[in-house]
């Protein structure tokens, strides 16, 4: 598979991958970095393309991969969903094309809250400043619950909201959020064990199957959000 740019200039190393990644994230032993790591000199790709065969029964085909990718997911404007690492391809025997929306974490948390966010908007708002935070809130809530919205949902992590819309609106027969934590050195288990609760959370409020698969020790997920169907994957790779 050919790891490109948003220009389709090709990525053959770390150097390379830098270059796409905003200077303050690009940090040896966090997330931007150990995706990157993982991916051109682990071979990492291997371990995902495993993880989609043994899921969709079926052999993997991949065809790029495009680093910083952004997916638009709704008609309000501002930054859409940046994927840590975007992917595209097709299985084998059925030809149906896949995209994977890869998120890369080492103990970072999964955003604001919620509720948080959808303050931050209001409150925005209120100060007569230029905001479509609310709306988009309030949108992402309908899609993720339809009319079932409950007080609970405004505790969940709003990037985990976001990240499955930014995965189904990159058009594809079948969509995969997937989540890498990696256990590198400056890991922090505590903070790693509530990012796993948040997630949990997450989980259990959008998943009517309550038990997920187990692939390997990694966790997955089918969900039905906004009517259509996403895979979400949890997986923790130990880099020590």
């Amino acid at each position: 598979m050919n790891i490109i740019n948003k220009k389709n200039k090709p990525i053959k190393s770390l150097s390379d991958w830098k270059k796409e990644i905003p200077k303050k994230d690009w940090v040896e032993g966090r997330s931007a970095f150990s995706l990157a790591n993982f991916i051109i000199n682990e071979n990492g790709l291997e371990l995902v393309k495993d993880t989609l065969k043994d899921i969709l029964k079926d052999e993997i085909i991949f065809e790029k991969g495009i680093p910083e990718y952004e997916v638009k997911f709704d008609k309000f404007g501002g930054r859409g969903r940046y994927h840590d690492l975007g992917i595209w391809g097709k299985t084998k025997s059925t030809n149906k094309s896949f995209f994977i929306g890869i998120e890369s974490k080492v103990d970072e948390t999964f955003g604001k809250t919620v509720s948080e966010a959808y303050i931050s908007g209001i409150t925005k708002k209120l100060n007569k400043k230029n905001t479509k935070k609310p709306q988009r809130v309030e949108k992402l809530l309908e899609q993720n619950f339809g009319n079932k919205i409950k007080s609970k949902h405004f505790d969940l992590r709003y990037q985990l909201l976001y990240a499955t819309m930014g995965t189904l609106e990159e058009k594809a027969d079948i969509s995969i959020c997937f989540i890498i934590v990696f256990k590198t050195d400056s890991y922090d288990k505590y903070k790693g064990k509530e990012n796993y609760r948040d997630y949990c959370q997450f989980i259990h409020n959008v998943v009517s199957e309550k038990t997920p698969c187990l692939i390997d020790k990694m966790e997955v997920n089918q969900l039905t959000i906004d009517g259509r169907k996403l895979y979400i994957v949890y997986s923790e790779i130990d880099t020590n």
